[in-house]
């Protein structure tokens, strides 16, 4: 036969529940809209793109020779004029802090939130 819950035991039940749906609201207040790739070249922002846009294939005026992906919010460069193309096998980045660098043609891909 079970016996009945303590007062002890629901209340610690109570915080429980109550310090869980406490964090799930600051969470979701908190959440930003989402991610954001800063493309510099030689130290200056050339564009802000937001990841949670429509997939798509792109370049930007500012910036010679070199094709960018966005896909299932993360983004690359899928060509380059560099010789080395470290910066097209670098792939995908999305979370944030992430880089790709193309050192000669000193552009930086950055994510940010």
């Amino acid at each position: 036969m079970q016996s009945k819950p303590s007062i002890r035991e629901l209340i610690i039940i109570a915080a429980i529940i109550l310090s869980a749906v406490t964090v799930f609201i600051i969470s979701t207040a908190l959440k930003s809209d989402g991610k954001t790739a800063v493309i510099s070249v030689d130290g200056r922002v050339s564009a802000e793109i937001n990841l949670n846009a429509e997939d798509r294939i792109f370049s930007l005026d500012s910036i010679e020779n070199i094709t960018f992906e966005i896909k299932d919010n993360r983004i690359r460069i899928i060509s380059s004029d560099c010789p080395d193309k470290i910066c097209k096998k670098t792939g995908f980045i999305s979370d944030c802090g992430e880089t790709i660098v193309c050192m000669p043609n000193k552009i930086i891909v950055e994510i940010k939130d």
